[in-house]
């Protein structure tokens, strides 16, 4: 899981000429190392170094939930 997680976070550092979706490199490179299932993105944003952060973060976040109020959280 942790080599998955690793090359996840070497090829959002890389440049994208494919601009392939987050969730389908997951998908590739969890098949590759033979898992079950994806890394959950919680584990993927702990283990991107502090020096990118701020590059890669935004492309992490989850999107806002709604509730049946309307109020979103995070």
């Amino acid at each position: 899981m942790v080599l998955a997680i690793g090359e996840i976070i070497d090829e959002l550092l890389a440049p994208n000429p494919k601009n392939e979706p987050l969730a389908k490199r997951k998908t590739r490179i969890s098949a590759k190392f033979g898992l079950e299932s994806s890394p959950r993105l919680t584990d993927i944003i702990a283990a991107v170094p502090v020096q990118h952060r701020k590059f890669l973060l935004p492309k992490l976040k989850a999107k806002p939930v709604r509730t049946a109020s309307g109020v979103r959280l995070n």
